[in-house]
């Protein structure tokens, strides 16, 4: 098990990562729990984020219009230094995350296997791990050296 501490965004950025990488791909029943597992962790605090961030956007600002086709909404910020502030403490909220970290090499062997560049680049700073040859884990955006 492994506990990293990381901003509250970072946690919703690896869930909706994580999430494109999983609707993409046909996984493992094991392997498939495993990543299950992280998601559950991070999808808490992702609720929590936008929850917050919505919360914010009813308070200070007031939508354009209808939704688009895509279900994406615009607004325009009415008190711009409330929603700001509200904004910067949001952003700053660390938290506490424990999981089992996704195997490089497990990763690596599902059969064509579909991730979006953005997406690795979220997951190996803190979820995924190679193993190295003498056992241990590291992270997965160290290369190998030989």
């Amino acid at each position: 098990m492994k506990t990293i501490k990381i901003k509250l965004t970072e946690a919703a950025d690896a869930y909706y990562a994580l999430s494109n990488i999983v609707s993409k791909n046909d996984f493992p029943f094991e392997f498939a729990w495993e990543i299950e597992d992280i998601s559950e962790v991070l999808e808490k605090h992702t609720k929590r984020f936008e929850e917050s961030r919505n919360k914010l956007l009813k308070e200070f600002a007031k939508p354009n219009g209808a939704p688009g086709p895509d279900g994406k909404q615009s607004f325009t910020v009415t008190n711009k230094k409330k929603f700001e502030n509200g904004m910067k403490e949001l952003v700053g909220i660390e938290v506490e995350i424990a999981f089992e970290p996704i195997s490089y090499n497990k990763l690596k062997s599902v059969d064509n296997l579909s991730v979006n560049p953005q997406d690795l680049t979220v997951l190996k700073k803190n979820f995924i791990e190679k193993e190295s040859d003498n056992g241990k884990a590291k992270k997965a955006d160290k290369e190998d050296k030989g």
